[in-house]
This record gives structure tokens, sequence and C-alpha cells, in this order.
């Protein structure tokens, strides 16, 4: 109890600070990590593609790729997973984690992943706690995930800043944060734009997985829920997904499936980071684009995903 009070402590001293006092401690000025995920039409992960296959551009500008790696690596994984109470917003009673399937949908983003990896755990209501330190046995994160009980308000502003701050910390360059919720922020010191912008600032891709109980009748609460969350996911050069509380275990496990086959199938270009006129740090905007010559000899657009901007 002691050393997780110590480690709050720490946290929340950082979230004290201003943003760009955090930023270079993400930031490289000599150079830029971008993790791309790059999939066909239909949302599958597409691998084996080379350097020559990408192009990539900062502020409208063609860049050269320094160093690329295809190579299925090894990724520094958080778990953040909202165990907050149901709770009344806008009259209506937000989703509570259905711990069942969310864990058989770990079990097989766990199964699938990468051997050496490395992963966290931390959950979240009105405070946030690291339930599992950086650990290599998958046992270990279903070990917590198994005995995770419900309650309090939602601090999940907060609970992403922390993640942000943890995952960095990780041994290896691909850091994935994987973040199980309802959407509703109620209790955060953190506000939505900063957590924003210190998660564009970093090279962490974010997955969200957004889960609804709420009806047809207030779908307008639940489109609010989705641009945050889409807003965190997409800059980062992750995505979200969406399921309901009545949604049966096979639909957890195919969204953790389709996010761990995609974090296996990243690709690592390396740019150098663009210094802004006059010294004064501004966001540059990243542009990424993957092709591909299909068997009838045609060359063909496929999607491609990364960090939206960075800090320079």
């Amino acid at each position: 109890m002691k050393s997780k009070s110590i480690l709050r402590f720490v946290f929340l001293l950082a979230s004290l600070l201003s943003l760009p006092a955090m930023l270079p401690a993400f930031q490289n000025t000599n150079s830029l990590v971008l993790n791309v995920t790059v999939s066909d039409k239909q949302g599958f992960p597409i691998s084996g593609l080379g350097a020559e296959n990408f192009s990539v551009s900062v502020d409208d500008q063609p860049q050269k790729v320094l160093s690329f790696s295809a190579q299925d690596s090894p990724a520094s994984i958080g778990f953040l997973i909202d165990v907050s109470g149901s709770q009344p917003i806008n009259n209506t009673k937000t989703a509570v984690l259905p711990l069942a399937p969310c864990r058989q949908g770990i079990a097989r983003f766990l199964d699938l992943s990468h051997r050496e990896n490395e992963y966290f755990l931390m959950t979240f209501n009105s405070e946030v706690q690291l339930q599992q330190d950086w650990t290599s046995d998958p046992r270990a994160i279903l070990q917590k995930a198994d005995s995770l009980t419900l309650g309090k308000r939602t601090s999940l502003f907060d609970a992403v800043q922390m993640g942000i701050e943890k995952v960095t910390t990780g041994r290896n360059s691909k850091r994935v944060l994987v973040l199980i919720t309802n959407g509703v922020d109620t209790s955060s010191r953190s506000s939505f734009v900063e957590v924003r912008d210190l998660l564009r600032a970093s090279d962490v891709v974010l997955y969200a997985v957004g889960i609804s109980n709420i009806q047809q009748g207030d779908m307008s609460l639940w489109a609010e829920i989705q641009g945050v969350l889409d807003e965190l996911s997409d800059g980062s050069g992750g995505r979200s997904h969406y399921v309901t509380t009545a949604s049966g275990a096979n639909a957890f496990k195919e969204v953790f499936e389709s996010i761990a086959l995609e974090v296996r199938a990243q690709y690592q270009l390396v740019i150098a980071a663009q210094s802004s006129a006059g010294g004064k740090s501004k966001w540059h905007k990243v542009k990424i684009k993957a092709t591909r010559t299909n068997p009838k000899g045609k060359p063909e657009q496929l999607l491609a995903r990364t960090r939206q901007t960075y800090p320079n």
C-alpha cells in the first residue's frame, strides 16, 4: 500500500508540470519514430512491405526515411481498465465493464501477442492504481484481471496521462496503451486537451475499447464519448473499437484479436524531426502513404496510420 501511495504521489507531481516542460521526455529533437499500421480496405493488417512502399511528408514536405523496420518485434504494452461504478450523466446511466468478457478478450490478446512483450496493468475509478508493474508473464496480468472490482467515479484522463508516463519507461521501442472504458470522465484533474497533446507528443499508440449500454434515445452522449476516444486514438496512430454491455464474449475476443494482430504487424520508420523557424516550438503535421503492386500489376493504395502530429 505504501509503494502505491508513493507511485501515486510521483504521478500527481508530474501532472502538475506544464505540457511544454514534459514534451522533451517524449520527443527526440533529431529524429522521429513513426509506428505505422497498414491495412487493406477490409481492415486486415498487411505485413511484408518494404521502405519503398512508403512515402512520408511533414507539413506537406516529402521526408527521407532514415531507417526502416518490418520485424515482428516485442512491444511494451499497458492495459488501462475502467473499474468505476455506473454514474448518471445527463440523466443517462453509463456502462460499467462486463468483467468476464473483458477478461476473455485480454486473454485472447495475450495469447496472440509476441512472446517477448512486457506488460503492466493500471485500473482507474476516482483514483488511478498500478495493479501490476512490468512483467513478461501474461498470467500475472490475467490474475490481476480476475480480481478486479467496480465502484466510484471515473478519472479517465488522469489514467491516460499516467499510462503514457508509465509506458515510456518500457524497454521496447514499440509502445502501446490499450484503454478499456465507458468513455465518460467525471473526476480527472487533467483535461482532455492536456492529455490529447501529451499523447500526440509521444510515440505511444493508443487503442481504445469503448463499452456502451446507452439506449437509442441517448445517442448524443454516446456520440460525444466516441468523439473523445476517436480523437485520442486516431491522433496517436491507433484506433477505437466499440462494443456494448450486451455483446457476447466472442465480440470482445474479436476486438482484442484485431488489436493484437495490428501491434504485431506494425512497421517502424524513422525520419528527421523538422525544427520550427525562429526556434519556437509548434505542431507539425505528419502524413504517410503506403502503396503496393496488386496481382494484376497495378498500384494499390493501402490504408496507413501513424501519429498525426509532433511538436518541435
